[in-house]
Order: structure tokens, then sequence, then C-alpha cells
């Protein structure tokens, strides 16, 4: 009894070591597993990891180039927009180089008529300068100092190469102008004139153009103006009333009525 319990003890005893074996077997296998695959976890996820970073950052650069490529494209339509306005506007610039080029040829060959008409134009205004000058030297003396300085003024300015033949011409033409417009006025003026180699103050008619006559303030004399001696003479005394009308006339203190006065040279009486 005794011996079966030793046996019994001796096996409880190997089948506890055996077992206490194992468990320390299993428990360091165990052991072994668990380091085993927490390397290998942390050999997976790193490269997991390192793999969804490169594609978010990978994403977030397509994204920003997608936003960069449309604003490139939007910037590219607006090249080509100001493109097209640029050569539109180029083209309007051409045509219109081409319509100047025109004009400004037509203003040469304008010019050179001009510069011709000028030359043709010079002597004219210098023989119409001469016959003004005459007229007012030779003809009625009536306004002599006033037309005296227009003729003195007219030829400086045809003397001057800083005045324009247009200018010149348009002088000459005002100065006509004046003289013609003395053929078609009548008026009365007080002047002191020689009559028998005395100076006499006396009412002068200008007729005109045509004629000059005199007479004295007592109307008691008057004459007419010879252009052939260039001087004044007496006139009888029956064109004295003709003479006073005529005068009144000019005045505007009567109306225009017919009057008979002796034109051109006439002989004394």
């Amino acid at each position: 009894m005794h011996n079966t319990s030793l046996r019994g003890l001796l096996a409880f005893i190997l089948f506890f070591s055996v077992f206490w074996h194992f468990a320390v077997l299993d428990a360091g296998a165990s052991s072994n597993h668990a380091s085993t695959s927490g390397t290998i976890k942390k050999r997976v996820e790193k490269p997991v990891r390192n793999a969804i970073s490169i594609r978010q950052k990978t994403q977030k650069e397509q994204e920003k180039w997608l936003i960069e490529r449309e604003k490139m494209l939007h910037e590219l339509e607006q090249l080509d927009a100001e493109n097209s306005e640029i050569e539109t506007r180029c083209q309007g610039l051409e045509e219109g180089i081409a319509h100047a080029k025109q004009r400004i040829s037509l203003r040469e060959s304008e010019l050179k008529g001009i510069r011709q008409i000028a030359e043709d134009i010079q002597p004219f205004l210098n023989d119409t300068l001469e016959w003004l000058m005459s007229e007012t030297e030779q003809g009625l003396p009536f306004l002599i100092d006033e037309r005296k300085k227009r003729m003195v003024r007219l030829r400086e300015i045809m003397d001057d190469p800083a005045v324009s033949v247009s200018e010149k011409f348009r002088k000459i033409m005002e100065a006509m102008l004046i003289e013609a417009e003395y053929g078609t006025t009548v008026e009365v003026t007080r002047e002191n004139i020689t009559l028998s180699e005395e100076p006499v103050l006396v009412n002068v008619l200008r007729l005109g153009s045509l004629n000059l006559f005199y007479q004295t303030l007592d109307a008691n004399r008057c004459g007419v103006f010879d252009t052939a001696t260039n001087r004044w003479i007496d006139l009888s005394m029956e064109h004295n009333r003709e003479i006073r009308l005529a005068m009144d006339m000019a005045f505007k203190r009567r109306p225009v009525e017919l009057v008979i006065l002796p034109i051109g040279r006439v002989s004394t009486k």
C-alpha cells in the first residue's frame, strides 16, 4: 500500500514534470510567435503608411496641377483673344498707313501744283501792286495818306519772303476791293486845296472814282480837279447849284435825283 502510494506519487511527479516541461516549451513557443508577429506587423505597416502618404501627396499634386492647368488654359484663351485683337488692329493700321500714303502722295501733288501756281502768280501780284500804286499817286487825290500807307504796307508784304503767296494774294485782292468800293460811293469832306497858288478851305465832293468837285464855304466859287494837269480848276457858276445839290444828296439832306456835272477834262469859262 505504501509502495503503491509511492509509485503513484512518483508518477504524478513525473507527469507534472513532463507537463511543466511542455508548458514551458509551449510558453516559449508562444512567446517566440508573438515576437515574430510584432516584427512582421511592423514591416508591413511601414510600407503601407508610406504608400498611403505617397498616394495622398500624389493626389494633392494632381489636384494642384489640374488647378494650374485650368489657369493656364484660361490665360491661353485670353492670349489668343488678345492676339486676334492685335492682328485685327495691325490690319487696320496697315490699311490706315496705306490710305495715309495715298493722301500724302495726293498732297504732294497738290503742293507741287500750288508751288507752280505761286511761281506763276507772283508776277501778276507785282503788276497789280504797281497798278494800285500808280492809281494812288496819279489818280484822284482823295484819302491820300490812308491810301499811301496801304500801298507802303503792301510793298513790305510783297518783299517779305516769310509771307506766303496766298497771304500776299489776299492782301492785294483786299486793296483792290477797297479801291473798287471807292468807285461806288459818294462823300463830302472838308479840305485845304490850292487855288491860284493859295490854300483855301473848301468842301470837296468825291463822285465815286470819276472826279472831284469843290465848293467854297460861302458857296460863291466851285470847280473840278483836272486829272490831265493834276490841279484844281474853276467852273462857271452855272455848275454851282448842281454841285450843291449833289453835296446835299451825299449828306442825305435831300432825296437822290438827277444832276448834271462836268465829268472828265473841262475848260475854264
